[in-house]
């Protein structure tokens, strides 16, 4: 690449990994560490997260290599470098017209989730909707706006479709008007994002939403944990995962990421009861919401504005200038690699799925068949290559803990089974 310069000792050659959960996009990287006369001088990274996870990722692959190839994190340099915000254009104002498409009442608490409508390659909302369902039974008054670009046809429909057979469809909504994504976040009097995939590394939504001084309900999980400080700049869930089997990890070079990006989104566990708790806490109490959102703001102000990241590249190019390095020349050629989801992505998540849960209220009624909704239940599980008959069964005798992980991760995930707690 620096031959094709016009001047290649002062060439600065970088990459950015916006995303590591697709294994096909690292190849172009491996080729580099592997035969590229120079490596790349640096990899930028939008978290700590982000980074650790392709560190596994290439530190696998060289011990798959063996002995005839150089460890190629020696040859990776990387660095962290978090996302900014347009602190101008994202800022606390109100949006009445907003409300007015979306038919919500000006003093209505507006909870917004806004993001790409995929369970495949950005979230698995369904289990938000169980979490609703349970905040408004439990006494929360809210409205629920899920927002965005349908990426995977018919989704939108089905979140539609399991809202009405969760009996929430008059406390949701699901625009298909596009509306400025400054609009909606200004509208919003809190913003909640329950990620679950491999591929989010950042979360820009959360700094767009933080901006505009809304109260943020997050997963804790992968950049998110860098961005929000929990309690003071918003409010993090528990997840742990991601759970896949290891034939879907094994079919991946051949299939493609999507399937397998998809299966380990399904066995990873955002956890319900602690976001409709949160859902509740925040929709209940006006002076969390403002103290929440002040706070976020600030938050943005002082670490993640558009300013701020300029400046951080401005010291980033400036230092790449003085410390470019040359390593090994002629590397040999890759070998066949199967990633092991649960090591890379280990530190995505908060904690891990209870080796043991019993059924939770919701399992019971789903096990006992003729629920509304078992039907978008199974649909998802069999898309993810779950067995649903087998998760209802065991819930129906009492014997979670056979349960292979996957199946356990994904009744944990959809509420169905909860973590076993000592009687009082």
């Amino acid at each position: 690449m620096r031959d094709l310069a016009h001047n290649p000792p002062t060439t600065i050659v970088t990459a950015t990994a916006h995303s590591v959960g697709y294994l096909d996009q690292r190849i172009p990287l491996l080729k580099a560490l592997l035969l590229f006369r120079e490596p790349p001088d640096l990899v930028l990274c939008p978290s700590m997260c982000a980074e650790v996870a392709l560190r596994r990722d290439v530190a696998a692959i060289s011990s798959v290599l063996g002995p005839r190839a150089c460890d190629l994190n020696e040859r990776l340099h990387t660095m962290v470098v978090p996302h900014g915000v347009d602190e101008e254009r994202f800022r606390p104002r109100s949006a009445p017209d907003v409300r007015r498409v979306l038919d919500v009442a000006a003093d209505e608490v507006l909870v917004l989730c806004f993001t790409r409508l995929s369970p495949w390659n950005k979230m698995e909302l369904m289990p938000l909707l169980v979490a609703a369902r349970a905040a408004l039974a439990d006494g929360a008054r809210f409205t629920l706006c899920v927002a965005g670009e349908e990426q995977a046809p018919g989704y939108r429909a089905r979140l539609r479709r399991f809202a009405g057979e969760l009996g929430v469809a008059s406390a949701t909504r699901f625009p298909t008007e596009r509306i400025p994504a400054e609009d909606l976040h200004a509208a919003a009097d809190v913003f909640v994002s329950p990620t679950d995939n491999v591929q989010e590394t950042f979360g820009l939504t959360l700094l767009e939403a933080m901006a505009c001084g809304a109260a943020v309900i997050a997963s804790a999980w992968d950049g998110y944990r860098e961005i929000i400080d929990d309690g003071r700049t918003g409010l993090l869930v528990p997840t742990a995962g991601p759970y896949p089997s290891r034939e879907v990890e094994e079919a991946e070079l051949f299939v493609g990421a999507a399937a397998t990006l998809g299966h380990a989104a399904q066995t990873t566990i955002v956890d319900v009861g602690a976001l409709a708790e949160r859902l509740k806490r925040v929709a209940s109490d006006a002076t969390l919401r403002r103290k929440l959102g002040e706070a976020a703001r600030a938050e943005v102000l002082a670490r993640f504005s558009a300013r701020g990241w300029v400046a951080r590249y401005d010291e980033m190019w400036r230092d790449l200038l003085e410390r470019r390095r040359r390593v090994l020349d002629d590397p040999p050629a890759g070998h066949f690699y199967v990633r092991d989801y649960a090591a890379v992505f280990e530190g995505f998540a908060s904690g891990v799925v209870p080796s043991e849960g019993v059924a939770s209220a919701f399992g019971r009624e789903a096990a006992l068949g003729g629920a509304a909704f078992e039907a978008t239940l199974r649909d998802t599980a069999m898309a993810a290559g779950i067995d649903l008959d087998t998760i209802l069964a065991a819930i129906r005798l009492g014997s979670l803990e056979r349960l292979e992980a996957p199946e356990r991760a994904f009744a944990h995930k959809y509420g169905l089974a909860a973590a076993a707690r000592d009687p009082d």
